[in-house]
């Protein structure tokens, strides 16, 4: 399943973090600042350079209830279902595995979707991952439903805070099973989260980590 989903990265250098400890360490305030996106990004810009890096990525099944204290979540505890990759606006996104496009949606919420693309995977690398979101693109109509793509294929790009959901930029990368998605409100696919309060089963939102190659 492997394919370098940035091509235009290739050769960056790249760091995970868990954004929510650090946004306990940097803002200890009332007040989020970070609920503004540009702010934010300016905010994860800045971790990038501390680390040395280019940019960063992480979040699987992280905890992120002071990081986004005041934003759509509700209070207590929320998992975050899938890993960001903190990348530029614009920035070409492609596919990681061989795919059939089964859903775009443009979901301008306030802490939505974004520009998403669902693929159904044809071949899950490992139980339950049968779906794959990437979410929080721009509005592009690179790809259509029904459209089967190879690995590699690109597929879109990041997209700004006025089509990505409100978000600083980055791509949000999500497996899920055919249960979960079955269970969404109405068979609506955008019904599925990008979290959801612990304890979250690994075998419904696996990891993608492991299967994405930067």
């Amino acid at each position: 399943m492997k394919e370098k989903i940035f091509p235009d990265l290739c050769g960056k250098k790249w760091a995970e973090v868990n954004l929510d400890d650090l946004a306990r360490k940097d803002f200890t305030g009332e007040e989020n600042p970070l609920l503004d996106p540009e702010k934010c990004n300016a905010w994860v810009l800045d971790i990038a350079r501390r680390r040395g890096v280019d940019f960063t990525y992480g979040g699987y099944l992280e905890d992120r209830s002071y990081l986004w204290r005041g934003h759509y979540l509700p209070a207590g505890p929320q998992a975050h279902l899938g890993v960001d990759y903190n990348v530029p606006d614009g920035t070409r996104v492609a596919l990681c595995a061989d795919a059939k496009v089964v859903h775009i949606g443009r979901d301008n919420s306030f802490g939505g979707w974004g520009g998403v693309l669902i693929f159904k995977l044809d071949q899950p690398p490992v139980t339950g991952a049968d779906y794959l979101y990437y979410g929080h693109l721009a509005w592009d109509d690179t790809v259509a439903v029904g459209d089967k793509l190879a690995a590699g294929d690109i597929v879109g790009r990041i997209g700004k805070p006025h089509e990505n959901g409100v978000w600083f930029p980055h791509l949000h990368v999500q497996l899920v099973s055919e249960k979960q998605m079955k269970m969404a409100a109405g068979g609506n696919p955008l019904a599925v989260d990008g979290y959801m309060p612990p304890p979250v089963s690994e075998t419904d939102f696996p990891d993608p980590r492991p299967f994405i190659e930067l």
